[in-house]
């Protein structure tokens, strides 16, 4: 009798224990709810809602251009609760990352805060250094480029030889988004650059499949090859010219390939 007395109590301990259980998981459960519940509520108060997008350090692009993106990426809601148009939640990486994708022009940017519901984009846009041509053709599609040799913008027509023009292989087939030559193309443009002081400004700049390049200027050609030290090659330059350039007023062709060996018509 005593050991079923026993066995009943232990029985009803064990179910009261695990009613409790059940009741401190209901009690968990429904205060996860609350709270997911209240900060869903306060991330989709319009007080915390992003209304104002400002641009800074543009030049060419304009506001326009990018308050689309920004009202596009903060639009819905994170798991369906919480507002991507809430000023402390809105993906700031994911929009960056957009505009960059979608304008070559700019550099760099960067999204940050800028009072209690605006923000700011700060973008730094590439420079045109010279424009890489499809042919030397006078109506040839050009485009521009940065200092590094990437291809950012298509260029409008110009009636005077406003940048210096390149012709050459692109890293790709399609012109936006291509650099052309990486890793040279800075050194290359500075030693045209050179070569102009020296009195002879170029028209084109084309470089072939096999690392020659024929620097075409008002005078005449200027060939070398991207195989030979700039330094050297502009050394070698300057020390002939320096000999020579009265007798060599008007010439065809001065060939650099062959270091202080200069081949001239």
């Amino acid at each position: 009798m005593l050991k079923r007395r026993s066995l009943r109590r232990s029985r009803q301990a064990a179910k009261q224990r695990r009613n409790f259980k059940t009741l401190r998981c209901c009690v968990g459960f429904a205060a996860v709810i609350g709270i997911v519940w209240s900060l869903s509520s306060i991330s989709c108060s319009p007080f915390f809602f992003i209304e104002d997008v400002s641009l800074e350090g543009n030049v060419f692009t304009s506001l326009s251009d990018i308050e689309p993106i920004i009202f596009e990426h903060t639009s819905g809601a994170y798991l369906g609760f919480f507002s991507k148009r809430n000023i402390l939640l809105y993906p700031k990486g994911e929009i960056e990352r957009k505009i960059l994708q979608d304008f070559p022009r700019i550099k760099n940017v960067i999204v940050r805060i800028k009072g209690a519901r605006a923000v700011s984009v700060l973008i730094s846009e590439r420079l045109p250094e010279a424009l890489w041509c499809q042919s030397k053709e006078e109506n040839s599609d050009c485009y521009f480029l940065d200092e590094r040799g990437f291809i950012f913008a298509k260029s409008p027509l110009f009636s005077s030889q406003v940048y210096t023009r390149f012709l050459g292989q692109l890293s790709n087939d399609e012109p936006l988004r291509s650099v052309f030559l990486p890793e040279i193309f800075f050194r290359l443009s500075s030693f045209v650059k050179r070569v102009e002081e020296i009195g002879f400004p170029s028209v084109f700049v084309e470089v072939f499949e096999d690392d020659s390049v024929v620097l075409e200027t008002n005078e005449g050609k200027i060939i070398f090859t991207l195989e030979r030290d700039f330094n050297e090659t502009l050394a070698n330059l300057k020390s002939f010219w320096r000999e020579n350039r009265d007798e060599l007023s008007d010439f065809e062709y001065l060939d650099l390939r062959f270091g202080n060996k200069i081949f001239y018509k």
